[in-house]
């Protein structure tokens, strides 16, 4: 169920940056270090890998904000986005936008994009090398900084301040979409409601973005 709308979101981009076995997106100087002639080099290298994270992180975005996208948004998931909405704006309106985000970006796509193999987007037995790990987590760190609408970048990671003008321009692409989320939702799972007044007698989860397990999905919210 899970799993095809993690391949419209996010599976291209993904399969896209591993296929190109020689793609190198490392932009931390520190571990550059020695591998250019000078600095110049390096800030040029730098530079141009900058772009290419930023290309890969729009067609990442264009793929998840995408209105047909949402409505192939499985209705288990997107039931649990409603739950999180309501309450949110019954508890802690201010939050609202802050925890569609926590939730869907961080507990389920980022997961799909870091650890594809585990998300059924590349076989599980051939999971990426550590550079095409590397890759992805460098991808996902600015997905995560846009979606946190920005807070804190390059706070603990003084290179990843090169993306603040990219951010600053993507920012409202992701609030109109989690605003689109926080909307009325009438095809609510009964199901899921049940589940969600149950959550804290849920079992400890075996996490497993594949079929986006109820009890998985609540429990990794918690964490």
């Amino acid at each position: 169920m899970g799993k095809e709308y993690l391949w419209s979101t996010v599976g291209d981009t993904v399969r896209t940056i591993l296929s190109d076995m020689d793609l190198d997106l490392e932009i931390d100087p520190t571990k550059l270090d020695g591998l250019f002639e000078d600095k110049a080099e390096m800030d040029r290298m730098i530079g141009l890998r900058v772009k290419a994270i930023e290309s890969f992180v729009t067609l990442l975005i264009v793929h998840i904000v995408d209105a047909s996208s949402t409505d192939k948004m499985p209705n288990e998931l997107r039931t649990l986005v409603s739950i999180i909405a309501s309450n949110a704006k019954e508890f802690i309106p201010e939050m609202l936008l802050q925890l569609i985000d926590g939730f869907l970006i961080l507990r389920v796509f980022s997961p799909a994009i870091v650890a594809p193999e585990s998300a059924g987007i590349v076989p599980a037995e051939m999971p990426p090398s550590p550079r095409g790990r590397r890759n992805l987590i460098l991808v996902a760190k600015v997905l995560q900084s846009i979606a946190n609408i920005g807070a804190a970048i390059g706070k603990k990671e003084d290179y990843m301040e090169v993306f603040v003008d990219y951010i600053a321009q993507q920012v409202p692409v992701m609030t109109d979409y989690f605003t689109r989320l926080a909307q009325p939702y009438k095809n609510i799972d009964p199901h899921v409601e049940l589940v969600a007044a149950q959550r804290d007698k849920l079992p400890d989860p075996h996490i497993d973005v594949r079929d986006f397990a109820l009890a998985d999905l609540f429990e990794m919210h918690r964490v």
